[in-house]
């Protein structure tokens, strides 16, 4: 098999953008802070590829094919990276960066990334990550994170702030 491609998906405000500028940086792709962690992190200085879209990402809601990014890199070892976020936070969060797009289209557009993450759990080597557990537990996540994608690092980014605690009310 040939070099590393991973791909980054997860719903539009899963943490799916800052997996992917970690791992750029992890697999020697891209420094920290380099990349805005939308579309291809690639380099002349390293063989390794990684892909960050969201589902759906852009404007207009695209979404990804997997089946055409299989085809298009069959000669990496392709591995994907399924984001996860609280459900209720991403979509409260979805709904405030997108206004223009009515509640069904969301809860539609919702439906349509769980189909692509199934897809690619079903035919697909993956790994999930999760933010809430990223932020709970910080660098030894990565570092459990990394080797399960056969990275070699020890990265842990200076600026992660939890951006979950202005959607969630504190306890009294």
């Amino acid at each position: 098999m040939g070099d590393l491609c991973v791909f980054v998906i997860g719903t539009e405000s899963s943490g799916s953008k800052l997996a992917g500028r970690i791992l750029a940086h992890a697999l020697g792709i891209r420094p920290y802070g380099t990349w805005n962690g939308s579309g291809w992190a690639t380099s002349t200085e390293s063989p390794r590829r990684l892909c960050h879209r969201s589902q759906p990402y852009g404007a207009e809601g695209s979404f990804s094919d997997i089946a055409r990014w299989n085809e298009e890199n069959r000669g990496f070892d392709i591995r994907y990276v399924i984001c996860t976020q609280d459900v209720t936070i991403s979509q409260r969060s979805r709904r405030e960066r997108w206004p223009q797009r009515p509640p069904p289209v969301l809860d539609e557009q919702s439906a349509r990334a769980r189909a692509i993450m199934r897809e690619v759990m079903q035919t697909c080597s993956f790994t999930i990550w999760s933010y809430e557990t990223f932020m709970f537990l910080g660098i030894d996540y990565l570092h459990e994170f990394y080797r399960t994608l056969g990275i070699d690092s020890s990265f842990m980014p200076p600026d992660v702030v939890d951006a979950n605690a202005k959607h969630v009310r504190a306890a009294d």
